[in-house]
């Protein structure tokens, strides 16, 4: 996360309109898109992690005073797990974008 984003300050920071500033400038919609799905996928990351801590307080709760617990805890294993879902999906397409990005880079370089 912080190579994106310190890679988008050091292109916004060059200055010039020569043909390779504004080859880098377009990469900047790319870096803000990777930044958004990667704080994304934590944010859904912390939010199964959440539900999964209520899902042991619920059965551990419930268990100690004598509750069914059965109907509570499947509601909150099913928000979880479709939460880790989520943040694993935001990754994957994360992942997907950099390495994309990589491949023409060295592409590039070949030339």
């Amino acid at each position: 996360m912080s190579r994106i984003l310190d890679r988008s300050r050091a292109i916004n920071d060059i200055s010039g309109d020569d043909p390779k500033t504004r080859e880098l400038k377009v990469q900047l919609p790319e870096l803000r898109l990777r930044a958004v799905l990667v704080i994304r996928a934590i944010y859904w990351a912390v939010g199964s992690g959440i539900t999964t801590c209520l899902l042991m307080i619920v059965a551990f709760a419930s268990a100690y005073i004598g509750a069914r617990h059965e109907p509570a805890a499947a509601v909150l294993f099913t928000l979880s797990l479709r939460l880790f879902t989520a943040s694993l999906i935001s990754f994957a397409r994360e992942v997907r974008i950099a390495l994309n990005q990589n491949e023409l880079a060295s592409e590039k370089s070949q030339r």
